[in-house]
């Protein structure tokens, strides 16, 4: 951490500080060390087995730069971001805020269930949360489940997630998987260029990407889910349970059902029992009760703390209807 309380409990920063100076963290009331070296920035640090809740974890040289950097570009446009500002309702401090939002840079890895109870922190005292990931944790070929616990999402800019590195702000958005690949669409913020709250309020209102429904995607999936049912995947094997006991077959449901999907990220192959709940039971609150029940049974988690679940499902809900009435206009 880059600021502490002296022995009269006002904050002063590591680098105006004399490293022999007596200094305390703001949240747990522990003694800090002054760190002062050629690599990291001046900063505090608690001793090894420290028991703080909020800044237990070892801040790399590379996190400490980019608060320090984040506070210099938020200020040339609004004067009231503040660095690790202490949150009287919360035992947690964000690296920067500025009046309700709040901005986390998370440079390496760290557990979901702690990321799960920071977030519950921010959203129970109404303070809006931006996470924005740095270069270790950028996706690849696939989301992990880390990244999908950081994702948001919206109607303009639909899954999205937010990177940092030296060349500015990036904004994933749109995020979709189809035929086991990973697109997005990409927007970069050099930095300086403009203010962070317009970056954040950034809008791509009517301008999602179509997603085609060719008739190779449909047989690719199906070849994919035939190799699982091979191979014998636990996930896919459990999915098959279903439909035989439905008197059907995985492989053998109507076309439409292995047309791509915008949510596809969210549910992976259960959409096809979503589908299916869909064309043979059509109403909504049954249809609802039946696939949530299923997701329990099965002990299916949602790993997207930062999104109502409900939203997707509706989502979903809505596409499938879509894709049953194209199906049907196309016989």
């Amino acid at each position: 951490m880059l600021f502490g309380f002296d022995e009269n409990k006002k904050l002063v920063k590591a680098s105006t500080t004399q490293k022999e100076r007596t200094i305390y963290c703001p949240d747990c009331g522990e003694r800090l060390i002054c760190k002062v070296g050629m690599i990291k920035i001046p900063h505090f640090s608690h001793l090894k087995n420290s028991q703080c809740c909020s800044f237990s974890e070892g801040e790399s040289a590379e996190h400490l730069a980019y608060k320090e950097g984040f506070q210099k570009w938020g200020r040339i446009f609004e004067e009231d971001w503040e660095m690790e500002a202490i949150l009287p309702e919360i035992p947690q401090r964000p690296d920067l805020l500025s009046q309700k939002l709040v901005i986390e840079v998370q440079c390496s890895p760290l557990k979901i269930s702690r990321l799960v109870e920071r977030i519950a922190g921010y959203h129970k005292y109404q303070y809006e949360d931006w996470w924005l990931l740095g270069p270790k944790l950028t996706p690849e070929k696939k989301l992990t489940q880390l990244q999908k616990a950081f994702c948001s999402f919206s109607s303009d800019k639909g899954l999205h997630l937010w990177l940092v590195n030296q060349q500015g702000v990036f904004l994933y958005y749109f995020l979709r998987e189809i035929n086991g690949a990973l697109f997005a669409d990409r927007h970069q913020w050099m930095p300086y260029s403009v203010s962070l709250k317009e970056i954040y309020q950034t809008s791509f209102q009517n301008q999602q990407p179509l997603i085609h429904l060719r008739k190779t995607d449909a047989s690719n999936w199906k070849k994919r889910l035939n190799q699982q049912l091979i191979k014998k995947d636990p996930y896919i094997l459990r999915l098959q349970k279903y439909f035989y006991q439905a008197k059907t077959h995985l492989l053998y449901l109507p076309e439409w059902f292995y047309w791509p999907s915008w949510y596809f990220i969210f549910y992976q192959a259960d959409i096809l029992l979503f589908r299916y709940l869909v064309q043979e039971i059509s109403e909504y609150s049954i249809v609802m009760e039946v696939f949530k029940k299923y997701l329990l049974d099965e002990k299916i988690l949602w790993g997207f703390p930062r999104i109502k679940q409900q939203e997707i499902l509706d989502k979903l809900w809505q596409e499938s209807i879509f894709l049953l009435k194209k199906s049907e206009k196309s016989i």
